[in-house]
């Protein structure tokens, strides 16, 4: 399984350490690129307006056909108006709980946008993620329901959502932990004590700290192992571009350890390198290798030939994959049949 041109040329556009390497593939002699089937690709994998961008700094954007470039430009300032209003949103949900006094903190897509993309147009957002003490559930759902919010069924978690303006819905998924028990619950034990304050379009904004950024980021692809996409690779292979020789990789290890993560660590540590040719130390990454058999598997399953075109069966492999013991599928396995047999 060969990786075609139009493969090689996503990759290379959403390369985080190379400049202008889209050249190479976009002038190589050969059959022409498909454009039909980069633009397929690049929705599929939310990366659509990231790609705009690349293609417009090019130094051959004249090989672009002029349709297609208008499709990604398109793409780009649709979702730049729809991220806008939607941190509108978010800001007016802000003030309401702070004024009642409830702590909470936005990860993931709606803050990533700010803090790592720098462009709040480049991240496609499927909803805004927040996490709130126990305590203060009843308070923000509240506050969700008088501004209009309609609670959504949630097998895991809590979901909102509401039209804000013709054509466009805002969901907020609220949480109590970064991902639903799979078949333990993450414990991040000082997660609200390592909150940090970020200065935003001029309003101060509570984040997780950078390590508990990382976490969340990683448990996130293994939330999604069975829609893998591209946009949540790129998440954390810009993160560690930027953060990986200041986290605190003593207290992430300690969390890891304990909360059984480490093949998810290695995995988005691995394919992050794979696809978009970031730099991590290998005293860093071997930190955090599996067996071997795990490893090769991971290596042989997911990799630059086979990420952009999988198999129905490469997400339940990596589910399997990413346990680092074989108590914790089976339970998980048990749970699931349970959960099943519940909806019946």
């Amino acid at each position: 399984m060969n990786t075609s041109r139009e493969e090689k040329l996503i990759l290379n556009c959403l390369a985080i350490s190379r400049n202008n390497i889209i050249s190479s593939a976009l002038v190589a002699p050969g059959e022409a690129i498909n454009w039909d089937y980069v633009i397929i690709l690049s929705k599929r994998h939310g990366i659509s307006p990231l790609l705009y961008s690349s293609l417009s700094k090019s130094l051959f954007l004249e090989c672009i056909p002029g349709e297609i470039f208008r499709v990604l430009k398109d793409s780009y300032f649709s979702n730049f108006y729809r991220n806008a209003a939607l941190w509108k949103e978010f800001g007016g949900i802000s003030d309401l709980a702070k004024s009642a006094e409830v702590e909470f903190v936005p990860f993931k897509g709606i803050i990533l946008a700010h803090l790592l993309y720098r462009d709040i147009g480049l991240r496609v957002l499927a909803d805004m993620d927040i996490m709130v003490k126990q305590c203060d559930l009843p308070k923000i759902k509240a506050i969700l329901s008088n501004r209009g919010y309609h609670e959504t069924v949630e097998v895991n978690g809590y979901l909102f959502g509401k039209s804000i303006s013709p054509g466009l819905f805002s969901y907020i998924e609220l949480h109590l932990s970064f991902v639903p028990p799979r078949p333990n619950v993450i414990e991040i034990p000082h997660l609200w004590q390592r909150l940090r304050t970020e200065l935003i379009n001029g309003e101060k904004i509570d984040c997780l700290s950078h390590e508990d950024t990382f976490l969340a980021l990683i448990l996130h692809i293994r939330r999604h192992t069975r829609v893998l996409m591209l946009k949540f690779v790129y998440d954390i292979a810009k993160f560690l571009s930027m953060r990986v020789s200041s986290l605190d990789w003593w207290y992430i290890d300690n969390l890891v350890e304990k909360n059984h993560i480490k093949n998810c660590v290695y995995f988005s540590m691995y394919i992050s390198k794979e696809l978009l040719d970031i730099f991590i130390p290998e005293d860093i990454i071997n930190k955090f290798s599996p067996n071997p058999l795990i490893k090769n598997m991971m290596h042989f399953c997911f990799n630059k030939r086979r990420f952009l075109k999988p198999g129905f069966w490469q997400g339940y492999i990596l589910r399997i994959l990413l346990f680092d013991r074989g108590i914790d599928l089976f339970m998980y396995m048990c749970q699931t049949i349970a959960g099943r047999r519940s909806f019946k």
